[in-house]
C-alpha cells in the first residue's frame, strides 16, 4: 500500500498521537512540529488541543493531505512548512526516532 492509503486498515501509532498521549496537559501545546505534514486522522486529534499552529518539513503525499491542511485552517490555525534546505541547517535534528514531536 501507498502511503497515505487504507489509514482504517493502520496499525501503527503515528507520532503526533503518541506525542499527545505523553502530553499532561494538551490544552497548554501552542505549537506542532512535525517531520511529515500529519495526516487527517492525526490533524483530527491535534484540533482537539489548543495549538494554533503547526510547523512542517515535509508534505504528507496523499491525497488526504489537502484535507488536512483544510480543516486545520478552517479552525484559524496556522499551517507552515518550512523547507529546511532553503534554512542551511544541519539535517540531524530533523532525524529522530518518531516523525513527529509536539512541544
Amino acid at each position: 500500500m501507498k502511503s497515505g492509503e487504507g489509514l482504517d486498515k493502520c496499525e501503527a501509532i503515528h507520532a503526533e498521537i503518541n506525542a499527545l498521549l505523553s502530553c499532561k496537559n494538551t490544552m497548554q501545546i501552542m505549537t506542532v512540529y512535525c517531520t511529515v505534514s500529519p495526516c487527517v486522522t492525526c490533524v483530527n486529534a491535534l484540533m482537539a488541543t489548543s495549538a494554533g499552529r503547526l510547523v512542517f518539513s515535509e508534505e504528507y503525499a496523499s491525497e488526504h493531505a489537502t484535507i488536512a491542511k483544510e480543516r486545520w485552517i478552517a479552525q484559524g490555525r496556522q499551517w507552515y512548512f518550512i523547507n529546511k534546505k532553503e534554512l542551511n541547517l544541519d539535517p540531524t535534528p530533523f532525524i529522530h526516532a518518531g516523525s513527529g514531536m509536539v512541544s
